[in-house]
């Protein structure tokens, strides 16, 4: 089979919190395929995992000029498209939309092009992948103006853009996007059931985890255990990651006597501020490391030493948005560290209960603490689910295996 053209539309490229996307792409690029990536916005992040390095990944990019700071950014960067794409830019389109005899008829499908002005460009593709509903609207627009024509087009929800107290307006804004579009693909069965109340009828709709390239785990894999019982968070400080309540946990291990503990705190945000002063108020800021926002190798470090991972999270009592999947989770397992995680949204399908770790309600804080001091006082059961999890994840969610499922569901017809 010829190689692809597969152009990756994304939001914010490269992004510290989305190394899914990054991975997907390197993937593809071992395999031969020609990829190119469309962000909305430059990434703002001072991190920049090896992975991006090493394809080169950020050369690949065509980055949007409009969001751009401020107006006189956006001149800026609407000046280095011309001067970076002279030779690349269809100038035949491009005076078409500027036609003073067709200027007026032309008014949507100039917006279309400034939307998307990657498609101003004389390259085409074969595949139009966008990450996130939202993204995908804009492409629908151009299939439905009939500028794109033979582009397969591919969304991917992940969450955040399928919230379920949005259900009925997702009903209009995605109805472009389910009537131009090919294929559909959404992480978890739990993901599923929420696009299914958006559209019941949807044909093409796959149910595709997002992985992990194993090549920038093995490194990592086996390095020695903390003698100190470890317990890893990994995640966004905002509500619904719970981090709070991986506080909540240690503390009342604390007060039953396991004093030999420590929790690393790796992430950032809104909460942060709040998370420390409850750690103080809970006298525990002796067993809590801060980490911050770390790179992905540095994540791998200190997750592989650790004794047990916590995902604590909760459903947003607003919202009801949930964690779909929790990628973190799977790496967990891989570095053979048995999870204890919250029964919310689709986190219940990326680990086995009982074998490589512990499924909690999602409000019983006395469970979690059970399961974690079980864990702590076994460490021949963490050794046994470690290595469980190891095996699980290598099978369900090695990058190279839901490749191949991608690359088939690109060619099929």
């Amino acid at each position: 089979m010829k190689p692809l053209r597969i152009l990756y539309v994304v939001t914010t490229f490269p992004s510290v919190t989305e190394t899914f996307v990054a991975t997907q792409i390197a993937d593809m690029l071992d395999r031969g395929h020609d990829c190119t990536i469309f962000a909305y916005n430059a990434s703002k992040d001072n991190i920049r995992h090896q992975l991006i390095s090493d394809y080169k990944l950020e050369q690949r990019t065509f980055t949007h000029f409009k969001n751009a700071d401020s107006r006189w950014e956006m001149v800026k960067g609407l000046s280095r498209f011309f001067k970076t794409y002279a030779t690349q830019i269809n100038y035949n389109l491009l005076f078409s939309l500027f036609n003073p005899f067709t200027f007026q008829s032309k008014a949507v499908h100039r917006k279309l092009y400034w939307d998307l002005p990657v498609f101003l460009l004389q390259k085409k593709y074969d595949i139009i992948h966008c990450h996130f509903g939202f993204n995908g609207v804009k492409v629908a627009r151009l299939k439905k103006a009939g500028i794109l024509t033979t582009e397969k087009c591919i969304v991917s929800f992940h969450g955040s853009d399928l919230t379920p107290s949005k259900v009925a307006s997702y009903k209009l804004i995605y109805h472009d996007l389910f009537a131009y579009f090919d294929v559909f693909t959404i992480n978890t069965p739990y993901l599923k059931g929420i696009l299914t109340q958006v559209a019941s009828n949807l044909r093409d709709v796959h149910v595709i985890p997002v992985g992990f390239h194993e090549n920038y785990l093995k490194p990592y894999l086996d390095l020695p255990k903390n003698e100190v019982f470890t317990l890893v968070f990994c995640g966004r400080f905002m509500a619904l990651k719970g981090p709070d309540k991986a506080l909540a946990i240690v503390s009342a291990l604390v007060q039953q006597g396991v004093t030999d503990i420590q929790l690393l705190m790796i992430g950032e945000g809104e909460e942060e501020l709040n998370l420390k002063a409850q750690a103080r108020q809970l006298g525990i800021e002796n067993h809590i490391q801060w980490l911050g926002a770390l790179s992905q190798e540095a994540v791998f470090g200190y997750m592989s030493t650790a004794s047990v991972f916590i995902y604590s999270g909760r459903t947003e009592e607003s919202t009801g948005r949930a964690e779909t999947q929790g990628l973190v989770i799977q790496e967990a397992q891989f570095f053979k560290v048995p999870v204890v995680v919250a029964d919310v949204g689709g986190v219940k399908y990326g680990m086995k209960d009982g074998e490589t770790g512990f499924l909690i309600a999602e409000n019983n804080l006395e469970a979690f603490v059970e399961k974690v001091l079980f864990l702590c006082r076994n460490p021949m059961v963490r050794e046994v689910m470690g290595a469980k999890g190891h095996l699980w994840v290598q099978e369900h969610y090695s990058i190279q295996k839901l490749g191949d499922v991608l690359v088939a569901m690109y060619y099929g017809s």
